[in-house]
């Protein structure tokens, strides 16, 4: 059956996992966006693939039913009179389209893992099938609806900036310049004035890069490296020099002879595979007390220079009653005392993570954190200047002291261990951020929004962290920003509670294993800032608000 995915964007590491499995595993000819062509396409390519689908599937959260984009989809399908199976992954109201015309949704619930769910949805779209055999979906004709444009609403102008923003991460220029000129036309004074800055860095950025390239192509010609060495110089007086990805500008400027590209490159071979090593214990810090247990919140430097809080051991009530998932609520004990880092990893820490080696080292990744390095940096680009070097970057979240965004379980586990640590298990981290009161926020149980970075006050970008830096949102051991800001991942493997860190979950040997994440980020609405909340992704998910924190034993 062919089919047509609708959904919500920040939802799209979910619905990229159930578009895995109905192709591979039902074999289902099944569509989605992952990719944003360009803009004169972008639109006319979802609308040509409704059209051509035999069932359309509405993936229904909160944020999916409020999506201009999804509604429009939506509608378009019913229009044509397709087949719309609703598939209900967050509790929201259904859309009054689909209410009125009484079509049955699946609800899928936290506890289900993929074979559940998918087998759910086949449920689903058995039925329909069906019905088409009977042609009880005949076929009807529709005008193409327009590229929706937003109105001035907050949802939906930040809807489309993240679209811009996400069309612009991929080098979509063009789409993006279009949808950043929706916002500011839909709202001058509010996201408007953030959309009018980035269209001026993607603009200025564009003709740089034109520029460059076509001095590169000069350069590139014997008979054309006059001018090359004058475009050059033009260059660096109207953009500088920064930027000279193939190390051109350089060499024209000191009337060098430029080599050709990828001349005498040379093959960087991985690193000898060293034994295998399972959560080493870290070194001792000489500035640990040694006599008596330290205060919880206690905090030391360790041998990177980054602050911890010392943690100490107990137990609490794990679990809430707000998600099913969540439930049952548990008495956890954590037996051993733990350092936890101050606040998130910075952009700052972990460039000199990837200055010291960390992309080239084996042992701090786990096997198949290696091999999924392997796969992103194929032999081909290997070379000097290419390759995989570092977590993706996202536009207005790379300052030194911003947390480090883009990063999937695999490389913060690898910084983790160049730390001489670990990452924390599910449990941990939650003892950290509620403790022996069992908060509902790390700093209690009334949410407070200027005590946490979140979708209605970030500014579409996460915050500096450091000490004395939202103090008043601290947990209870002074831990920073546990609550907004990026979602943190942890070393356990998706599981049902009670939660037993004895029963696999904390194994490093299966790589591939959906893993949990804390604390929600500077994306998300208040919903999904309570210290209880979890969220689940396979390792390779990388994200522009996904982070990290690190732990070590005591």
């Amino acid at each position: 059956m062919k089919l047509f995915i609708s959904y919500s964007r920040d939802d799209k590491a979910w619905v990229y996992e159930l578009w895995r499995v109905l192709r591979d595993e039902a074999n289902h000819d099944a569509w989605i966006d992952r990719r944003l062509v360009p803009a004169q396409d972008w639109w006319h390519t979802i609308l040509e693939n409704i059209e051509t689908c035999d069932c359309c599937l509405y993936v229904m959260t909160p944020k999916s039913v409020e999506s201009i984009y999804c509604q429009a989809e939506l509608n378009y399908a019913l229009a044509l009179n397709k087949p719309v199976l609703p598939v209900m992954l967050k509790p929201c109201d259904l859309p009054s389209e689909l209410s009125t015309r009484r079509i049955q949704y699946q609800t899928i619930t936290d506890d289900m893992n993929l074979d559940r769910v998918l087998f759910r949805v086949s449920q689903g779209l058995n039925d329909v099938q069906i019905k088409l055999l009977r042609n009880e979906y005949p076929a009807r004709t529709a005008s193409r609806p327009p590229v929706p444009e937003p109105e001035k609403k907050p949802e939906q102008v930040s809807e489309v900036f993240m679209l811009a923003e996400e069309a612009a991460s991929e080098n979509n220029l063009s789409l993006a310049e279009k949808l950043f000129q929706q916002v500011i036309n839909a709202d001058p004074q509010g996201w408007g004035l953030a959309a009018a800055d980035r269209l001026a860095e993607i603009r200025f950025e564009r003709d740089r890069d034109r520029d460059y390239a076509n001095i590169v192509q000069m350069a590139n010609n014997p008979a054309h490296v006059k001018g090359a060495r004058a475009a050059a110089k033009m260059f660096s007086q109207k953009y500088g020099t920064a930027h000279d990805p193939k190390s051109v500008l350089t060499g024209l400027l000191n009337d060098a002879v430029v080599s050709p590209p990828l001349s005498k490159v040379e093959v960087v071979a991985g690193p000898p595979v060293p034994p295998k090593i399972t959560n080493p214990e870290p070194k001792p810090v000489e500035s640990l007390p040694a006599k008596s247990e330290p205060a919880p919140g206690t905090r030391m430097t360790d041998s990177k220079g980054i602050t911890m809080v010392y943690v100490p051991a107990g137990k609490f009530m794990m679990g809430s009653n707000e998600q099913d998932d969540e439930k049952p609520i548990h008495e956890q004990i954590i037996k051993a005392p733990f350092w936890l880092d101050l606040t998130p990893a910075t952009n700052e820490s972990y460039a000199r993570f990837i200055a010291e080696g960390g992309y080239r080292t084996q042992a701090f990744w786990t096997p198949d954190g290696w091999q999924w390095l392997q796969d992103q940096s194929p032999a081909l680009l290997r070379v000097v200047g290419g390759g995989k070097k570092g977590a993706k970057d996202y536009p207005t979240l790379t300052a030194p002291k911003q947390p480090r965004v883009g990063v999937t379980w695999y490389e913060a586990y690898a910084y983790c261990q160049w730390r001489g640590g670990r990452l924390p298990t599910e449990a941990e981290w939650e003892w950290a951020a509620r403790g022996p009161e069992n908060r509902i926020y790390p700093w209690g149980d009334e949410f407070v929004s200027e005590y946490v970075i979140y979708g209605q006050n970030s500014g579409n970008k996460t915050a500096i962290v450091g000490d004395g830096i939202r103090r008043e949102g601290a947990s209870w051991v002074g831990a920073l920003d546990m609550s907004g800001n990026v979602w943190e991942w942890c070393n356990s493997c998706y599981g049902s509670y009670p939660f037993n860190a004895n029963d696999g979950r904390e194994s490093t040997d299966d790589g591939n294993r959906t893993r949990v994440l804390r604390g929600g980020s500077w994306f998300n609405d208040s919903t999904v800032l309570r210290a209880a909340n979890r969220l689940r992704l396979a390792p390779g998910n990388e994200n522009f608000d996904l982070g990290f924190r690190s732990v070590r034993s005591s």
